[in-house]
């Protein structure tokens, strides 16, 4: 699942495109870096568990979200 995330250190997540939104963090209005990793999470564990993280946060949400 794409999905769009901030390096600055705040952990955003977005479901399209765009810039880090987060005020306090070190990359506030830099571009989110596009990612596909199974787990919007950016955890590491069993694919069972990777999977499990992935519906959970599945969604037609747009807006960032901090994880």
């Amino acid at each position: 699942m794409t999905h769009y995330i901030c390096n600055g250190g705040c952990e955003g997540v977005s479901g399209v495109p765009g810039t880090c939104q987060a005020k306090d963090c070190p990359d506030f209005g830099k571009p989110l870096e596009q990612c596909d990793c199974i787990s919007p999470k950016h955890t590491t564990g069993t694919d069972d568990e990777l999977s499990l993280d992935a519906e959970i946060t599945s969604g037609d949400d747009d807006d960032l979200t901090l994880m």
